[in-house]
């Protein structure tokens, strides 16, 4: 699985080039079944080569887009900055960031 936004874009761009390789091929055969005049299988390989079209052009609009994936040591230390900057504000007597079955503070060390 993708880990972040470089790899995400990646793993994007192989499957636009897979899709675009595909769509190649697809229009080498449907060229080759008109000339045949078999409208029926034409057909289908037109709309395979259609939704290779449309997966790579999703892909596309995808491409720079993607939200960061992020390690849960980067979480964890995002959540104890945010309670940290929380209790500096004032928020010392609000419980609601611990679990309920605990009264033990998880980020104690960060605030002594």
């Amino acid at each position: 699985m993708a880990t972040n936004i470089t790899e995400k874009d990646k793993a994007l761009q192989e499957v636009i080039d897979w899709c675009e390789q595909l769509e190649v091929e697809g229009l080498r055969l449907a060229n080759a079944l008109l000339m045949q005049r078999d409208m029926a299988a034409y057909g289908v390989v037109k709309g395979q080569i259609n939704a290779y079209e449309k997966t790579a052009d999703h892909c596309r609009s995808m491409l720079g887009h993607s939200v960061p994936m992020y390690s849960l040591e980067q979480l964890e230390h995002e959540r104890r900055k945010a309670w940290q900057e929380g209790y500096t504000a004032g928020w010392k007597d609000q419980e609601c960031d611990f679990p309920q079955y605990t009264s033990e503070n998880p980020y104690k060390e960060t605030v002594e």
